[in-house]
């Protein structure tokens, strides 16, 4: 995967979990933060992906801490 910071990366939702999860790879993180910051469509993915890995984080922990029936 190539990033271009002019342009939308073709699989965006890919490049957004990534970036959220901290797996993308530093130069492609530098190049995809210099692109959302300008792009509408880009910063919208990345912020509903946040929301969703946050969500998914967040009923993982709750299932670790309720106790087995």
């Amino acid at each position: 995967m190539t990033l271009d910071s002019n342009e939308c990366p073709l699989d965006l939702k890919d490049v957004a979990e990534a970036y959220v999860m901290g797996t993308l790879p530093t130069d492609q993180a530098i190049a995809f933060e210099e692109h959302y910051a300008g792009c509408a469509r880009c910063a919208t993915v990345l912020e509903e992906t946040a929301k969703y890995v946050d969500a998914i984080r967040a009923a993982a922990r709750q299932l670790r801490e309720e106790p087995p029936n």
